[in-house]
């Protein structure tokens, strides 16, 4: 007897053994629809994080993330390739993807898929999931990055706004006149500019 599972795309009913294929070819076929592009080619593509496929329906070029992008990524299948999945990441604790690739003898050391790629049905996918994890984390710290930079930027600019103590005393000069009576409310202030 086999388990019936619906899709959380389409909502059909398809047999365990075969809901992981379906869910990603029918989330493909779903993702296709949308768009994600700009008209222009992106000039700065760092670590070729980005598709940058023009298309042709649209005019525009592809801003998913490359290996992520459901319409121009196309794995390489090689039937004889095995699927290589490290059983040290089915145990159920969470792992950024910094510690996941921290060890790598510590990762093969519980072993791996031995089944070929194609008929694995357990880990299908899972090479391109993991890349797309590690290009998501390399975005993330682009983007902190990018942060950064513009934190200094803006320090940058209120550092060279604010002068320095020689440069206000030789551009200006403020004179107070303080009458002898302190309580009094008579205060002239004159500012002399030396241009």
């Amino acid at each position: 007897m086999d388990f019936v599972l619906h899709c959380a795309v389409c909502a059909l009913e398809f047999p365990a053994k075969q809901i992981l294929k379906h869910m990603d070819r029918c989330f493909v076929r779903i993702e296709k629809q949308s768009c994600y592009g700009t008209p222009n080619k992106s000039t700065v593509n760092p670590y070729d994080l980005f598709c940058e496929q023009f298309n042709k329906a649209n005019n525009t070029y592809c801003k998913r993330l490359r290996v992520l992008c459901s319409e121009h990524y196309k794995p390489s299948e090689d039937v004889t390739k095995v699927c290589g999945y490290p059983f040290s990441w089915s145990k159920s604790e969470h792992r950024p993807v910094i510690k996941a690739f921290e060890n790598l003898d510590g990762l093969l050391r519980e072993g791996f898929c031995y089944q070929r790629r194609k008929d694995c049905l357990q880990h299908h996918n899972w090479i391109q999931n993991a890349l797309g994890l590690i290009s998501v984390e390399m975005l993330n710290l682009l983007i902190k990055l990018d942060e950064w930079f513009e934190r200094k930027r803006a320090l940058n600019v209120m550092e060279t706004m604010r002068g320095d103590v020689l440069s206000l005393l030789c551009n200006k000069t403020v004179r107070c006149d303080v009458s002898e009576d302190e309580n009094s409310e008579d205060m002239t202030v004159d500012v002399v500019s030396d241009g």
